[in-house]
């Protein structure tokens, strides 16, 4: 998962400068990009992940969150894809594709703050 993990950031950080695996620090910089690989499975020898991304900002920030959030998302074309959306990935180690799943706006605790969570499924091929 390493190297999937190193591909995912290079492309999220020609989104957002502020990209954190996993958590971001307590003083991150809003907004920023969150993702992590929570779980896994197999399907007719086909490797799957759930790639989980995650966009945080503040109420003030909401416009620009919601075109974060698209801009990475991009426009899912199969033969030129702008975003992670049908993207393919690959290099000398590893290559896989992405497929939106699931976008939410899940509320938070602290009511300035606002969240994106888009779930994609990751297809290593």
């Amino acid at each position: 998962m390493i190297n999937e993990c190193k591909q995912l950031k290079e492309f999220l950080k020609t989104k957002c400068n502020n990209v954190f695996y996993m958590e971001a620090p307590e003083k991150a910089l809003m907004p920023y990009i969150v993702y992590s690989l929570p779980s896994a499975y197999e399907d007719d020898a086909l490797d799957i992940f759930t790639l989980d991304v995650d966009f945080w900002g503040t109420k003030e920030q909401l416009i620009a969150l919601e075109e974060l959030a698209s801009n990475t998302k991009g426009n899912g074309d199969l033969e030129y894809p702008t975003g992670l959306n049908k993207g393919l990935f690959y290099n000398n180690d590893v290559a896989f594709t992405l497929y939106a799943d699931t976008e939410v706006r899940p509320p938070d605790n602290e009511p300035r703050i606002r969240r994106i969570k888009q779930t994609y499924q990751l297809r290593k091929i």
